[in-house]
């Protein structure tokens, strides 16, 4: 993902025709002809969308004539790549299609298709970051939308979301996570360490939102998560050499509190917010940028892939509930939001600090 962010791009269509060309390449002084050469990285929107590193899956898809792919959303971003024939998009985008457009579907983007012309269309279905769509079957990465109501008020949550993750590219942690600031050795391993800190925290919320039960869907999901993440912090004390995280943050400590104390005191609609829209959300964004540093690790790569799905399983949680207060949990989105911003910022500057640690100055003291 680029520093513009695959989030910051909505859904369209790209049309080949407007993708600058490209006819000849001179190479040690002599002319060789390329026929013609369309870069996706010459176009602006595409270029923002494409992850400068990703895991790539690729399929090919078909839709015959009349033939309805329903309305559907996932956690990952995809691009569908319009080779032969002709259809149409419908969703938050509704467009025709001809060979040679390119779909640009951001992450959760309601987004459906139909067969068109005489032989419906051929198309490249391409993901850059986890697993694809289908790649396990049993376990497709995809939701199937339902017409009711309910679906507007999440629509509203996540629109309000999807304005909080354009904000959060200009966090500290999001932009240490893009700079070549993270090839120094120091400031990795601070990064790694208020990493740990934080992911011990998470621990604890996850395990606290369980302990405090609910309802049989909500807590069903609450145990599946907990299985899912248990330990995560132990691999990060792996990559670590087992070191102990050796600082105490106020603000962190404070804002991972506060979390942790609205897994006592909300509702388990409250609870499905912080935890699967804000965390899981914001962890998403994160790692997806910031495995690029952390190639030789593949706890990024994991996390890129899983927080993904826990987002997604958090809409579905709300969606299949028989009422939830939008306006309310408007409002426990956003400073979900703020006080996570917070906390990110806060393990951005103590990476990037010169100074010891605020713990490290208390114990001194104690000496």
């Amino acid at each position: 993902m680029q520093e513009s962010g695959v989030q910051a791009v909505k859904m369209q269509v790209v049309s080949r025709a407007i993708i600058p060309s490209l006819k000849e390449v001179i190479v040690e002084g002599r002319e060789h002809n390329l026929g013609e050469l369309l870069d996706f990285r010459k176009h602006p929107s595409l270029s923002a969308f494409i992850p400068d590193q990703a895991r790539i899956s690729i399929s090919w898809v078909s839709l015959m004539p009349g033939e309805v792919l329903d309305t559907h959303r996932h956690p990952t971003s995809s691009m569908i790549i319009i080779c032969e024939g002709e259809g149409k998009v419908v969703g938050d985008c509704q467009q025709d299609l001809k060979a040679g457009d390119v779909v640009i579907v951001p992450s959760n983007a309601n987004h459906g298709f139909i067969g068109g012309g005489k032989k419906g269309f051929w198309a490249l279905s391409i993901q850059f970051e986890g697993l694809g769509l289908y790649e396990n079957p049993a376990i497709p990465r995809v939701e199937f939308m339902s017409d009711t109501s309910q679906h507007d008020n999440v629509t509203q949550l996540l629109n309000q979301h999807k304005a909080w993750e354009k904000k959060f590219e200009s966090n500290p942690l999001m932009i240490l996570a893009r700079s070549p600031k993270l090839k120094d050795p120091t400031v990795k391993k601070r990064l790694l360490e208020a990493l740990n800190y934080w992911s011990d925290w998470f621990q604890k919320i996850i395990t606290a939102r369980m302990s405090m039960g609910g309802k049989s869907e909500y807590f069903d999901a609450a145990e599946q998560h907990l299985q899912e993440e248990i330990g995560h912090n132990k691999i990060l004390y792996g990559i670590r050499k087992n070191c102990p995280v050796s600082f105490w943050n106020p603000l962190l400590d404070s804002a991972a509190t506060w979390f942790h104390h609205q897994m006592i005191s909300g509702t388990d609609e409250e609870k499905t917010v912080l935890i699967h829209l804000v965390l899981e959300g914001a962890s998403t964004q994160f790692h997806t940028v910031a495995k690029g540093q952390f190639l030789e690790y593949d706890f990024f790569d994991l996390h890129s892939t899983l927080d993904e799905d826990h987002f997604g399983m958090g809409l579905k949680l709300l969606e299949n509930s028989k009422h939830i207060d939008t306006a309310h949990l408007l409002t426990v989105l956003n400073r979900g939001w703020a006080v996570f911003s917070i906390l990110a910022e806060q393990m951005a500057l103590y990476a990037l600090s010169k100074k010891p640690s605020v713990k490290a100055e208390l114990m001194k003291g104690e000496d």
